[in-house]
């Protein structure tokens, strides 16, 4: 956790927070147990959040299919391996507008900020690993994509919004999608 002083008083926040959850079905003939999963979720105050999720696996496959035998043992035990894995960062930005300046008795020239945003921006990256089947080769082979999206809006006025999403695909270097969209 950390503790820092925010408007005048103290906040507690934790830095990583990691869930593991899995199951057993006592009643079930065979592959009892469930996949293993974790989310190991980080926030740094102010800034940014970052997600993992991570799905681990102790049975075996077989044409792409959980057979009943443990794919590692160490001294008959399952050790289990990953067979997903999901990263996630992202963060915003903002800015207000700036209505004019108000001087004091000494001449000094403060800013005049207005309440809400003039502008804010979204960055999100997200990286993805998943073991899917090769139905060439009958192999499991690691898929990965790794991508950038970003949603940006301007408030012209308390009537009138732009906002433009575009999505970036970084492995093949190429802008998937992208929308304006235009408010009254």
């Amino acid at each position: 956790q950390t503790k820092h002083n925010s408007d005048g008083g103290s906040q507690k926040n934790n830095i990583v927070d990691w869930e593991i959850n899995t199951s057993y079905n006592a009643l079930a003939d065979s592959l009892n147990w469930s996949s293993i999963t974790s989310r190991i979720k980080s926030k740094i105050p102010g800034l940014s959040n970052i997600d993992i999720d991570l799905t681990h696996d102790m049975y075996g496959l077989e044409n792409g299919t959980r057979i009943n035998e443990y794919k590692n043992e160490f001294y008959g035990l399952p050790i289990p391996y990953l067979t997903k894995l999901n990263a996630t960062t992202s963060i915003s930005l903002s800015g207000k507008r700036l209505i004019g300046f108000q001087t004091d008795s000494s001449n000094y020239n403060s800013p005049i900020i207005h309440a809400d945003n003039l502008w804010s921006t979204n960055l999100s990256l997200t990286y993805k690993k998943q073991k899917e089947l090769n139905y060439n080769t009958n192999e499991l082979e690691w898929q990965e994509t790794f991508q950038l999206n970003t949603n940006t809006s301007l408030q012209f006025s308390q009537k009138w919004k732009l906002s433009y999403r575009v999505g970036f695909d970084l492995m093949k270097q190429t802008m998937g999608w992208q929308s304006f969209v235009f408010t009254r």
